[in-house]
């Protein structure tokens, strides 16, 4: 998913379960779209987000298919009390909110993320000074 000049575009939502990376290629066609489903999203340090992984993650393929993926590693983190009952539960219902969501709008936020990738080329370019 990686490779000279692929562009990773990451989004943190406030109050929202999950953390979104876009990948694209060096020709900027989208790879996928990655959720990882979180336990919370911190903004305590801008330059340094982070959140909590719940283990469970969804994949947009660039042909627009939706999977949920990890469920395994979801239910080993259960299993071994990492994460607790309400921690899974939330990332299950989480899963199955945004799944139900990408179904309906999986075209606009591969659009929403293609239009902030161009922005920031454009801003990136209209910044550097080669002289």
């Amino acid at each position: 998913m990686a490779d000279d000049n692929y562009v990773w575009l990451q989004f943190a939502f406030k109050n929202q379960n999950f953390w979104l990376t876009a990948m694209y290629d060096d020709e900027e066609e989208l790879i996928e779209l990655y959720f990882d489903i979180t336990n919370g999203n911190y903004f305590g340090d801008l330059k340094n987000p982070y959140f909590y992984d719940l283990f469970l993650d969804i994949v947009v393929t660039k042909q627009k298919k939706i999977y949920v993926i990890d469920q395994d590693e979801l239910q080993m983190a259960f299993d071994d009390n990492t994460i607790t009952k309400e921690e899974y539960d939330r990332a299950l219902d989480t899963a199955d909110r945004l799944y139900h969501y990408l179904n309906e709008n999986v075209d606009s936020i591969i659009e929403y993320c293609h239009q902030c990738l161009q922005e920031m080329n454009f801003d990136i370019s209209n910044s550097i000074d080669y002289e």
